[in-house]
C-alpha cells in the first residue's frame, strides 16, 4: 500500500475506487503468475480477488485517514504536540501565581522547602531551603501558590505564617514587592491555531528561497 500513488483534491487525499484496487490486485497477480485467470465466476481465485479488494478498500481508507490526521485541525492532542515540536511550536504551559517573601526572625532559624505562608485568601509554599542570617532578615524567597489561577498579590499582603512555629520563635514575613500573577494553560484550540499559522509561515518562507519553489 505504501507505494500507491496518492491523488489529492481540494478536500485532501482521495480514496481509490474499488475498480482501481481490483485492477491493482489483478496486475499484481498476473505479474507473479503470467497467464492466470482471475475473473472466472465462482472460482477460488476470483473469490480471493474479491476478498482482497475488500481488504484493500479498508487499508486505503485508513491511509487516507492517517494523512488527514496530520493536519493541524484533525490531529489528536498527542500527534498535535509532536507536529508542533517539529515546527518549534510549544504549547503554552500554565503557571501558578508566585511571590517573593522576606522572612524576619532569630538568626539560624531554618525555613525548609514547603514552608507555608499566606495572605488571608491564598497559601504559598517556599520553593527552596533557606535560613535566617545573622542580620535577622532573609533575602527575598521565591514562593509558589498551592492552587492554580491568576490573581493580584499587592506588596505587603503575604504576611501570615501558615506552618506551625514554636511560640518561643518570633518569625514574621512579608512581600516587599507585588507578586507575579499566574498564567493560564494554553487551550488546544489556541495551540492548533498557532501551529497552523506556523506551518503557513514555514511554507511561505520556503517559496521565497531560490530553487525550492
Amino acid at each position: 500500500m505504501s507505494d500507491l500513488p496518492i491523488s489529492y483534491d481540494i478536500a485532501g487525499p482521495v480514496p481509490k475506487t474499488t475498480d482501481e484496487l481490483r485492477q491493482l490486485v489483478i496486475d499484481t497477480a498476473t505479474a507473479l503468475s503470467p497467464g492466470i485467470t482471475t475473473n472466472l465466476p465462482g472460482s477460488l481465485i476470483e473469490d480471493m480477488v474479491s476478498t482482497s479488494v475488500g481488504a484493500l478498500v479498508v487499508c486505503d481508507q485508513a491511509r487516507v485517514d492517517l494523512i488527514n490526521s496530520c493536519s493541524p485541525y484533525a490531529a489528536n492532542v498527542h500527534l498535535l504536540a509532536q507536529l508542533g515540536d517539529m515546527y518549534g511550536v510549544q504549547k503554552g504551559q500554565g503557571t501558578n501565581t508566585s511571590v517573593y517573601v522576606v522572612f524576619s526572625g532569630p538568626p539560624g532559624f531554618a525555613i525548609p522547602k514547603g514552608f507555608m505562608v499566606g495572605d488571608g485568601t491564598y497559601t504559598y509554599t517556599v520553593q527552596r531551603d533557606t535560613m535566617i542570617p545573622e542580620s535577622g532578615q532573609t533575602e527575598p524567597v521565591y514562593c509558589l501558590a498551592t492552587t492554580g489561577g491568576s490573581w493580584a498579590v499587592p506588596a505587603g499582603t503575604v504576611n501570615q505564617i501558615k506552618t506551625s512555629v514554636p511560640n518561643t520563635y518570633n518569625l514574621t514575613c512579608t512581600n516587599l514587592t507585588a507578586g507575579l500573577p499566574g498564567a493560564q494553560e494554553q487551550t488546544f484550540s489556541s495551540y492548533r491555531a498557532r501551529y497552523s499559522r506556523r506551518v503557513c509561515t514555514v511554507y511561505r518562507e520556503r517559496l521565497t528561497v531560490t530553487g525550492l519553489n
